[in-house]
């Protein structure tokens, strides 16, 4: 099943257009104080996309890349903006993963079958949503938070990976794991 436009618009609406107001609101609070920090939560999957989470990656690179503009223009303001770029972590957002269905005799149902299975198992292993938690706090606190902070064993290694393939390898991994996702 492909989304619909209003699914669509709606991914983006939670995790684009939502940070974008929130910000455009404090921007003048923290200007007035003479500065602040901005913490934009993306995922890993803003420069990792994965099969079947295309809007959802697409959307966290939106924010992405509008937070590294954001930045750089808010340069010498006292404003700090930070990409927090969690992997996986036991959330309840997380545990629903697994949930998507698909309809009957679509060509994608093996794919969500197996999804949901291998998401099972990444969930056991997945880390304590504390340590995200952890992290912003200590970025907050910092004189120099960084542009990006990635959060997470198997997120810095995914962003690792995804640093050293090629855009063209990117995109066979990617086919690939589809085709075995449906076998």
């Amino acid at each position: 099943r492909r989304p619909s436009d209003l699914e669509a618009a709606r991914v983006f609406e939670v995790n684009v257009f939502g940070p974008l107001r929130l910000i455009r609101a404090a921007l003048p609070v923290m200007r007035a104080a003479g500065g602040g920090r901005i913490v934009n939560v993306t995922s890993v999957n803003d420069i990792a996309p994965a099969p079947f989470g295309g809007l959802y990656a697409a959307s966290k690179a939106a924010l992405m890349s509008l937070s590294y503009v954001l930045g750089a223009e808010l340069t010498d303001s006292g404003i700090f903006v930070t990409v927090v770029a969690p992997g996986l972590f036991r959330t309840p957002m997380a545990e629903k993963q697994g949930e998507t269905r698909v309809p009957e005799g679509s060509r994608y149902a093996k794919a969500f079958a197996a999804l949901a299975r291998g998401g099972a198992e990444r969930l056991k292993a997945a880390g304590d949503p504390d340590e995200v938690a952890v992290a912003v706090e200590e970025l907050i606190r910092s004189d120099a938070p960084p542009a990006r902070l990635v959060v997470g064993a198997d997120g810095l290694a995914l962003e690792e990976q995804v640093r050293q393939t090629g855009a063209e390898d990117l995109a066979a991994l990617l086919r690939e794991s589809v085709i075995r996702l449906n076998q």
